[in-house]
């Protein structure tokens, strides 16, 4: 069966959302989001109750919109560790939300470099920003019988 619809997760970063988003536009795909498909006065979880069903792939969009590190009160200021780059809590918990729904075979996470990507998430297809994204994406959504022409 073909496919012609991801959720799509994402941050803060606009101009990196759009840019995807417009990509899989492109290719013919239906980006369904939270924020333009989303029963207004729900809340996140009914949300995705709701709109991830009507897709069986997401697109999950690591953008460094948030630091932070472990907590350690016992060490010493100066022997704490720098405050990394990460996604927003949102993202990681919707990322747990649909591998638990589609599988981890059905879910690529698109990523910029130095952004924290959790250990716990080994297995799902992980593609830099910084690489030839969207022709490693569009191969990826091509093995998972999306019908994309380049």
């Amino acid at each position: 069966m073909m496919r012609d619809s991801v959720f799509f997760v994402f941050g803060r970063n606009v101009n990196l959302k759009n840019q995807v988003k417009l990509t899989l536009m492109q290719w013919g795909i239906k980006c369904i989001t939270i924020d333009e498909h989303g029963g207004i006065g729900s809340t996140i979880i009914e949300n995705l109750e709701d709109l991830v069903p009507k897709a069986e792939f997401a697109v999950v969009l690591y953008s460094g919109d948030d630091e932070g590190r472990l907590y350690e009160p016992e060490k010493k200021e100066e022997d704490k560790k720098k405050l990394e780059v990460r996604a927003r809590e949102n993202v990681v918990a919707e990322l747990g939300y649909v591998i638990a729904k589609y599988g981890r075979n059905n879910v690529c996470i698109l990523y910029e470099d130095g952004v924290t990507i959790p250990s716990d998430f080994s297995g799902v297809k992980y593609i830099s920003l910084n690489d030839d994204w969207k022709l490693l994406l569009a191969r990826y959504l091509q093995k998972s019988n999306f019908t994309i022409t380049l």
